[in-house]
């Protein structure tokens, strides 16, 4: 390989490694072997190193040993896209820890391809390959970016090549900063409705080198604290940690109130049943016994109870040892009482249940039948109680 393609910025004591054409092993192309040793001698001298993308891809054996190599070493690395980093070259462009694109440069991803000739087993075993690479480019893309693996495959179109300008590289996690005529641009994105850990990620993003562009999410999260009249000790000179620290108070207060809106409705539900079914009890509607069915009943559906306990008047009848013919006694029963329950039925069969058995045994089955079968639960109704009962 020769050397054409690595060079050291003496003026602003950062050295270059320019990655031009194909990353492979023939002559004029990028091999892992000769990489790792101009790597590894500047990362002995410098903290930071620059790489310099304008890269049609190539081997991805001899790609993937460079991305490694990029992912473990203790310099901070700055990728630029130049003019397009395609295949493996976008590969080892996301293996940099800054990441910035030129603005008309392109990135390109496809699904792994190969050339292959040989016997049935060797291009079996090539397929295989193929998968194993096409699930570690999904894998890889997903943790470098932070895009879900579903978006990623996205990407990988049978067939295809998908190419990405800079903005929309940027916009994917794909590159962090833009180069255009005025220097790198680096507008703060939108934090509105993200996660905190959404949020963090951006912040973690901005340009460092401007800050301007942190004072948004500061005044942001500022903004946010007073609105909930939390304390804060955020000032024009806090740090990134303390802006953090503050945040993260935020959401905090955030799901704590969530927490105790959701428990004070619970406990308000819960009272609400408590003292319809004491109420009930205390007016002789429902006997000891009844109170645990119906309490299940009512906090599977309140209305229904409700609606029941003001038909009902009077002491309930207890059940008696003899079978009641219950369309007699609905004959002779006036309106407004509480006819007597039969006494006898067949608790495997519900054919046979009427509204106290049903409510003793199978309250929310009760609570579907008002629901998706109110002809049948107002004919039982009525049967029970004497009057028509409320749909609503």
């Amino acid at each position: 390989m020769p050397k054409q393609w690595f060079n050291i910025v003496n003026q602003a004591g950062v050295p270059q490694i320019k990655i031009f054409g194909d990353i492979g092993t023939d002559e004029n192309e990028v091999d892992y072997e000769s990489f790792r040793t101009e790597f590894m001698a500047l990362e002995q001298q410098y903290s930071t190193i620059e790489l310099c993308f304008h890269c049609n891809g190539g081997s991805m054996l001899e790609g993937w040993a460079i991305v490694d190599l990029l992912l473990n070493t203790k310099a901070h690395t700055i990728g630029t896209v130049e003019g397009m980093a395609a295949s493996m070259g976008g590969a080892l462009f996301l293996a940099c820890k800054e990441r910035r694109m030129m603005a008309n440069a392109m990135l390109m991803i496809h699904r792994p391809q190969a050339v292959f000739a040989g016997e049935a087993e060797g291009m079996e075993g090539m397929v295989s390959l193929l998968k194993d690479m096409e699930t570690k480019v999904v894998a890889f893309y997903a943790k470098q970016t932070g895009q879900p693996e579903t978006t990623v495959k996205s990407w990988l179109q049978p067939g295809k090549m998908t190419w990405v300008n800079a903005a929309t590289c940027k916009q994917y996690g794909i590159s962090h900063k833009t180069i255009d005529g005025n220097g790198i641009s680096n507008a703060a994105p939108s934090i509105t409705n993200k996660k905190p850990s959404e949020v963090f990620e951006i912040y973690n993003q901005l340009n460092q080198n401007k800050p301007e562009t942190m004072n948004k999410f500061k005044t942001w999260v500022m903004a946010k604290l007073m609105q909930f009249n939390i304390t804060n000790s955020l000032n024009d000179n806090s740090d990134e940690q303390a802006v953090i620290n503050e945040a993260e108070k935020l959401f905090k207060h955030q799901q704590d109130e969530i927490t105790r809106l959701t428990n004070e409705l619970k406990a308000a539900s819960t009272d609400k049943v408590k003292n319809l079914i004491d109420t009930a009890k205390s007016e002789g509607k429902i006997t000891d016994e009844q109170v645990a069915n119906w309490t299940k009943l009512a906090e599977s559906d309140f209305d229904t109870v409700k609606n029941t306990f003001a038909a009902m008047t009077g002491k309930p009848v207890e059940n008696k040892p003899a079978t009641v013919d219950l369309n007699a006694h609905l004959k002779t029963s006036p309106a407004g009482t509480q006819p007597a329950p039969s006494a006898q039925f067949d608790v495997k069969n519900k054919a046979t249940w009427d509204m106290e058995a049903w409510q003793k045994h199978d309250p929310a089955g009760l609570a579907k039948m008002k629901r998706e079968e109110w002809d049948k639960y107002a004919g039982m109704f009525k049967a029970q109680y004497g009057v028509e009962p409320d749909k609503n």
